[in-house]
């Protein structure tokens, strides 16, 4: 789809942790709240958080793995993700080895960014900013094969030797923060550990771990594609699962594949569950400009902008939802407002190149092939095999940008 957002709804509940997905509601608070005072007595200064952000950036984009995990605390998440779920020591020292050696590892979060990186994906830091007393720091990524977008906002703090560290990561594609993800995760594993402290779960909770057959199910369903058993399973859920933002996600994905009534009446759930849930407005994108309802994707656009803060490559998305509707002045404008904000950014130009063919302009056409020379080191592809470019490789433009390379 055409703004694909690539929910990578992973096995997270089968204790696969590599990627980020899911939501426990009735824990936010808990790990939200998690020492509050030691993160605003350690909160590192604006300068600091930006230095943190520019020196993970430069981290990543080199490919260093060890030195990335290292400006994570994976176990201050880990902290945050056990806190008040009673269990034996033992069983929580192994789930916290288990965990830390998969984030650390190739299927890792920081892994998976850079591998993002290596197939041409981008991952940038935007801005600091401060939640609840919390100093953040916001990154972009852009993935590389489907035009995805996602959104991480992470918690800072320092260390008692000043380091400072990422202790949290908000997830925007999925609406938690990483701890949560982990929580729920632990909460089967604490019960099975401990058949005692069940009874001290919410109902939610204790239907969670009642229904983990079913959870773990409807995960297995989606991958091997059986789209409608995976809507049959989730009905069969308890309703305090069936409102689960995880779960809802799944049910999503597989709806998204049936199409028509299905993933309108998945939308429509979600919605009514969790109604000023940012993550919606990114997965509802596809399905108004599939249906030609651009006023309403450019409403989820402007609520997705406004939730992060603005985003240059937001612009970007409008500039192509434009060039759908063949509104070509509309889409160079907004592919411009892009540019002008971020000057590297490598998806406006291509909607400008666009714009610019579909518009028989050649003389922009150059112009904006020279800007990409200039900019990227890119390798073009031979015009003259292209459908699309086969008027333009006719131009005297052309044989002029030729003669000049």
């Amino acid at each position: 789809m055409f703004f694909h957002f690539a929910i990578h709804l992973t096995a997270v509940l089968l204790m696969s942790l590599g990627c980020q997905r899911g939501n426990l509601t009735v824990d936010a608070d808990k790990t939200s709240e998690f020492n509050q005072e030691a993160l605003a007595i350690n909160s590192p200064t604006d300068q600091e958080c930006q230095t943190f952000a520019t020196s993970l950036q430069a981290t990543l984009s080199t490919a260093d793995l060890n030195q990335a995990n290292e400006k994570i605390d994976w176990n201050a998440i880990l902290d945050r993700a056990v806190q008040g779920i009673p269990c034996k020591k033992i069983v929580a020292d192994s789930f916290r080895r288990g965990v830390i050696q998969s984030v650390e590892g190739n299927t890792g979060i920081t892994a998976q960014i850079i591998q993002q990186l290596a197939q041409g994906g981008d991952y940038r830091y935007l801005r600091t900013h401060e939640v609840d007393g919390q100093k953040r720091v916001l990154f972009r990524m852009l993935l590389a094969n489907d035009g995805g977008v996602n959104y991480h906002d992470m918690i800072l703090s320092k260390d008692n030797e000043g380091q400072v560290h990422a202790v949290d990561i908000y997830v925007f594609a999925s609406g938690e923060l990483v701890s949560q993800t982990f929580r729920r995760s632990f909460i089967p594993i604490a019960a099975e550990g401990s058949k005692s402290m069940i009874a001290r779960f919410t109902q939610s909770e204790n239907d969670f771990v009642k229904n983990l057959d079913k959870i773990q199910e409807i995960t297995t369903l989606l991958r091997a594609g059986n789209y409608l058993e995976v809507d049959r399973v989730y009905r069969s859920l308890p309703e305090s699962l069936q409102q689960e933002k995880s779960i809802l996600l799944i049910r999503l994905q597989a709806a998204m594949k049936v199409g028509n009534n299905l993933y309108e009446e998945a939308i429509k759930d979600f919605k009514r569950f969790h109604p000023n849930d940012a993550c919606i407005d990114m997965l509802s994108i596809d399905s108004f400009v599939s249906k030609k309802e651009y006023d309403k994707a450019f409403e989820c656009i402007e609520r997705l902008d406004n939730s992060v803060g603005g985003d240059p490559y937001l612009n970007v998305m409008r500039a192509n939802a434009k060039l759908i509707q063949q509104k070509n002045n509309e889409a160079k404008k907004y592919a411009e407002l892009a540019l002008e904000k971020e000057p590297d950014l490598f998806p406006g130009y291509q909607v400008l190149l666009n714009v610019s063919i579909a518009d028989k302009n050649y003389d922009d056409t150059v112009s904006v092939l020279n800007a990409l020379k200039e900019n990227f080191e890119i390798e073009f592809e031979d015009f003259t095999q292209i459908e699309a470019y086969s008027d333009f490789v006719k131009s005297p433009q052309y044989k002029k940008w030729i003669e000049s390379d």
